[in-house]
């Protein structure tokens, strides 16, 4: 019995450092590290997307999805939190006899509902004093879950203090672009035939700042907004028809700036789309159908600009390169894949 008691006792601590060191590592990753993924919070914020989007879904309610991005950092924090709290009790659970407590204090019931008591304690660092650990052991392992509990509270509001920024930045991005009406092939045009070139310049820094961002914080990508004008869709959608407008809509010279922002657009949008279908997005949808959406998306940028200014437009007989065609065809796939994920119409394209 004795060596049976030993062994449930290290099982016990082993299982709560294991874990208390799976939070700590996440908490490092989710909020310092600018590249990877947290091994519990990209798990969490997953499960959360899918349940709000199940919901949404089921309810025939799509603007609930709006609430996915909160749910999943509220999701995150409180496993931190409780990742903690349980990890500590799991070490308190076999010493717990071995804390001493004040006279007339009911410190009785199950070892594991008092060892929770003793680690929420020590995690929010209240310090009642009612019950205190009596070795030096459990007096460094309660004085580090309090340095971890403040570790953890402070990485939280780090966290959302760093996110919503960002939010902000991108929907502001996705605002402008819905204004210019780079999302309809006639906005398009007008911005790449008269349009200023700093405008598109900082649009293509912005997408670049999207790629940056999503890159450190992945939780990103499930804050949907109500208002399609300031969705991430919007702005992509935008982006997308304005490269097709620059790189097939305009006849322009090798060393054209317009050229030159054409090329740059292609290479950060082409990243973005990597980034959204690796992580986030489905099987893409029929190859051929795809490939003819593409083609027509050609069509229609060429005529849009033929119609604002003729001189500027590419001669109506010229065929697309089979490069150009496919990143349109993947445009036109990835547009629809991005609508339905968010549960939202697809957009005509161009």
């Amino acid at each position: 019995m004795e060596g049976q008691g030993t062994t449930v006792t290290a099982a016990a601590v082993i299982a709560g450092t294991l874990l208390a060191l799976l939070v700590m590592v996440d908490i490092v990753l989710t909020v310092l590290h600018p590249g990877a993924r947290g091994p519990l919070s990209h798990r969490v914020d997953s499960a959360a997307w899918s349940g709000v989007r199940t919901l949404a879904r089921l309810s025939d309610r799509p603007r609930l999805l709006a609430h996915a991005g909160p749910a999943a950092v509220l999701a995150t924090v409180l496993t931190w939190i409780f990742g903690l709290l349980v990890a500590f009790a799991l070490i308190y659970v076999p010493y717990i006899d071995g804390f001493a407590r004040d006279e007339g204090i009911d410190f009785e019931g199950p070892a594991f509902v008092r060892s929770l008591y003793v680690s929420s304690v020590a995690l929010t660092t209240v310090g009642f004093g009612d019950v205190v650990a009596t070795t030096n052991p459990l007096r460094l392992a309660t004085t580090a879950e309090a340095g971890a509990g403040l570790a953890a509270i402070t990485a939280a509001i780090t966290y959302v203090l760093s996110l919503y920024p960002l939010v902000a930045a991108h929907r502001s991005t996705a605002l402008r672009v819905n204004d210019l009406r780079l999302h309809h092939r006639d906005g398009a045009a007008a911005a790449a035939v008269a349009g200023d070139h700093s405008e598109i310049e900082a649009l293509e820094a912005d997408l670049t700042e999207l790629h940056q961002d999503l890159r450190r914080f992945p939780v990103l990508y499930y804050f949907d907004a109500h208002d399609d004008a300031e969705n991430p869709l919007r702005l992509l959608h935008g982006a997308l028809v304005l490269l097709l407008t620059l790189r097939w809509g305009l006849e322009t010279e090798t060393t054209s700036p317009r050229r030159l922002q054409g090329l740059a657009l292609t290479t950060t949008l082409v990243r973005l789309m990597d980034d959204f279908e690796e992580e986030y997005l489905g099987e893409a949808g029929d190859p051929d159908e795809a490939a003819d959406a593409g083609r027509r998306a050609l069509v229609a940028v060429r005529a849009a600009v033929a119609g604002l200014c003729p001189s500027s437009a590419r001669a109506e007989h010229e065929d697309p390169p089979a490069e150009l065609v496919e990143l349109a065809a993947r445009a036109h796939t990835f547009m629809a894949q991005f609508a339905d994920a968010h549960l939202r119409d697809r957009p005509a394209f161009p």
